[in-house]
C-alpha cells in the first residue's frame, strides 16, 4: 500500500529541490509529483499555497490516502 506526503519546497541555487521528512528511510526509492503554478495564473503573496483545483487533482492520483 503506498502512503503520501504533502510537501512544498522552494527550488534553491541550481534549479534543485531537497526534501527531508523523518518517514522517509535513506536508500528508498519514492515517487514525486511535482506541481508548477503557471505564471499567468495570480498566486499568494508567499508562492508556496496551491490552489484548490491543483490540490483536488493532488488527491485524485494513485496511492493519495488523504
Amino acid at each position: 500500500m503506498k502512503s503520501s506526503l504533502y510537501l512544498t519546497a522552494t527550488v534553491s541555487q541550481g534549479n534543485k529541490i531537497e526534501i527531508q521528512n523523518p518517514n522517509l528511510i535513506e536508500g528508498q526509492t519514492v515517487e514525486i509529483v511535482i506541481i508548477i503554478p503557471q505564471p499567468d495564473i495570480p498566486t499568494p503573496d508567499d508562492n508556496q499555497s496551491l490552489s484548490l483545483e491543483q490540490r483536488q487533482a493532488f488527491l485524485k492520483l494513485p496511492g493519495v490516502n488523504c
